[in-house]
C-alpha cells in the first residue's frame, strides 16, 4: 500500500508542476517564429498579420516543427503523470478490492496499465496536433486493447497450462 500511496503522490506532484509550468512558458518555439516573421517582413505593429501568421502555424500540420522542446518536454511529464495516477488507482483498487490483507497488489499488471494510459495520452495528443483523422485515434486505441486482451489471456493460458 506504500508503494500505491506514493505513486499516485509522484502522479498528483508531477501533473501539478506540468500544468504550472505550462501555463508559465511559451508553448512555440520562439527563435524559430522570429526567423517567420523576418522571412514575412511582419513589423511590430502589423498585429493582424502576425495574429493570421499564428493561427496559420497552429492550424497546419506543421505545428511540431515550431513547438518549442520545453513544452514537448512537459507534455511528456503530464501524460507520465498520468501513467503514474492510473497505475497507483490500480494498485489501491487491487489491493483494497481484490487482495487478502496480507496479500501484496499485483504491480506488473498496474505498470503495463499505466504504461498504455500513457500511450493512449500521446497518440491522442499526436492525432490532435497532426489534424489526423479521428477514426486513426480510435484504431490505436483498439489495437493496445488488443494488446491488453492477448496479453491477460495469454498469462491466463500460460497458468492453466503449468497446473
Amino acid at each position: 500500500m506504500k508503494v500505491a500511496i506514493t505513486v499516485l503522490i509522484l502522479g498528483i506532484f508531477l501533473l501539478g508542476a506540468g500544468i504550472y509550468t505550462i501555463n508559465t512558458i511559451n508553448p512555440l518555439n520562439t527563435d524559430k517564429i522570429n526567423a517567420l516573421i523576418e522571412e514575412r517582413g511582419i513589423l511590430k505593429s502589423q498585429k493582424e498579420e502576425f495574429e493570421n501568421l499564428v493561427q496559420s502555424i497552429l492550424s497546419g500540420p506543421n505545428v511540431l516543427t515550431y513547438l518549442s522542446t520545453s513544452f514537448t518536454t512537459v507534455m511528456l511529464i503530464i501524460s507520465i503523470s498520468c501513467g503514474f495516477i492510473c497505475g497507483g488507482l490500480h494498485l489501491v483498487i487491487d489491493k483494497l478490492f481484490f487482495k487478502k490483507f496480507f496479500e501484496p497488489p499485483l504491480y506488473v499488471p498496474a505498470v503495463r496499465r499505466g504504461v498504455m494510459v500513457v500511450i493512449g495520452i500521446l497518440c491522442y495528443c499526436y492525432v490532435k496536433i497532426m489534424y489526423l483523422n479521428p477514426a486513426f485515434f480510435f484504431i490505436l486505441l483498439l489495437a493496445i486493447l488488443i494488446i491488453e486482451l492477448l496479453v491477460v489471456n495469454g498469462k491466463k493460458s500460460h497458468n492453466e497450462k503449468s497446473e
